[in-house]
């Protein structure tokens, strides 16, 4: 539970970049919506052949780490590739006003479920472990008893 909340709600982005910098309109989106963020820069593994087998690429697909890949766009262009897109985790093509849409939306989803938890635990009483993690990351919840979830069922 701890490597989940500190993933959703104190890591700083992990930003991963063949060049030597990240376009500024990505940088101006985090800063406008206080993401904190880290840069990897000129990270060879993104333009050669081993993007797919990297540990980093791998996590950003299956969303077990809160980062972001940036490849250089395909050289041949199609459907959604404009001039302005930058290419996010699985190849997805965004232009920058496309990601600053979805950077608003993952910070209004963080922050709603950040005071919307509803625990059930035996007895109503919650570990203390468990109250000073949820503290540590200053979320809000409410306690409830674990046998209010069995009220009807006929047990």
């Amino acid at each position: 539970m701890e490597a989940m909340l500190s993933y959703a709600f104190s890591q700083p982005l992990q930003i991963h970049t063949a060049s030597a910098e990240v376009p500024p309109p990505v940088i101006e989106t985090l800063s406008a919506n206080g993401i904190d963020y880290t840069v990897h820069a000129n990270q060879e593994w993104i333009v050669s052949d081993m993007l797919r087998t990297n540990p980093v690429w791998a996590a950003a697909t299956n969303q077990t780490e809160f980062c972001l890949v940036i490849t250089p766009p395909p050289e041949k262009t199609g459907y959604g590739v404009t001039p302005n897109s930058i290419y996010l985790m699985r190849e997805r093509p965004y232009d920058f006003g496309g990601f600053a849409q979805a950077v608003k939306h993952h910070r209004w989803k963080r922050d709603y479920y950040k005071n919307r938890y509803r625990l059930y635990v035996e007895n109503g009483v919650m570990p203390e472990d468990v109250c000073q993690l949820f503290g540590q990351f200053g979320l809000e919840y409410t306690v409830f008893d674990e046998k209010i979830l069995y009220r009807g069922k006929g047990k």
